[in-house]
């Protein structure tokens, strides 16, 4: 029953789900080739996809696939709740997403683009691998809840998607300041790219305040507005009245 389920809602929406995603990292990879063949340090570029257009392109995807479903009363009328369905397809986002995630650091780590900080070198290979999965989990959760609770919020795929690129464009464009106040700090979405590159160089102080802190507390965000989605997507004359709206 799961199976046919998941594969009723990959026919629905394979396209967005696969397409967006593959062509943010595609232009990284264009990027990224561009820069080798005029010899430049693509170890950035590399994180940049990981950690920034990554986690923006499948947050877009969720936006647009959950804020509005054209068989919305039909989808009301079944036994499993509309939150379980949204659930469901956030899932596949998140999988779909993870897995180019982890061939593109897979392909890093085969070239020694990312060499970990001094002191992590004492650090057993396990813990050294969960380490490097923060780089992408953190921000990819991030966005796909985000992108689900804006997406029941304003219940607008253009508005939802426009407002994620702006949390987005604001995290890039003041990050200094969000790093230097310590309540914005959970909010400092992308410290690898844009504050300790390269990473090799980064004290134990810096990496503890910047990175593996606020790793966590996007977690937990994640989870806070997973939790708000889901109990909006309970309100069923929500739903119902933003389905006419666009």
């Amino acid at each position: 029953m799961l199976r046919d389920r998941l594969w009723y809602e990959l026919k629905l929406g394979w396209r967005v789900i696969v397409g967006v995603p593959m062509c943010a990292m595609g232009i990284v990879v264009l990027f990224t080739l561009l820069q080798y063949f005029l010899h430049q340090s693509v170890t950035r570029t590399w994180l940049s996809g990981l950690e920034m257009f990554l986690p923006l392109s499948a947050g877009i995807v969720a936006t647009s696939l959950l804020s509005q479903d054209k068989a919305i009363e039909l989808q009301l009328t079944m036994p499993r709740s509309y939150g379980t369905t949204n659930s469901l397809r956030l899932g596949i986002i998140f999988v779909w997403s993870a897995l180019l995630a982890c061939c593109c650091l897979i392909g890093i780590e085969l070239n020694t683009l990312l060499p970990l900080p001094a002191f992590q070198q004492s650090w057993t290979p396990m813990a050294r691998v969960a380490t490097l999965q923060l780089l992408w989990l953190a921000p990819l959760l991030f966005f796909l809840s985000l992108g689900f609770c804006l997406a029941l919020i304003i219940q607008s795929r253009t508005a939802s998607g426009a407002l994620l690129g702006g949390i987005w464009l604001v995290a890039i464009l003041f990050v200094d300041t969000i790093a230097s106040v310590p309540w914005l700090r959970p909010f400092l979405l992308f410290p690898s790219t844009l504050l300790t590159f390269p990473l090799e160089h980064v004290s134990q102080t810096h990496f503890t305040l910047y990175w593996w802190n606020t790793r966590w507390d996007q977690l937990v965000l994640s989870l806070l507005f997973f939790i708000a989605a889901w109990l909006l997507s309970q309100n069923t004359e929500r739903l119902l009245k933003g389905s006419t709206e666009e």
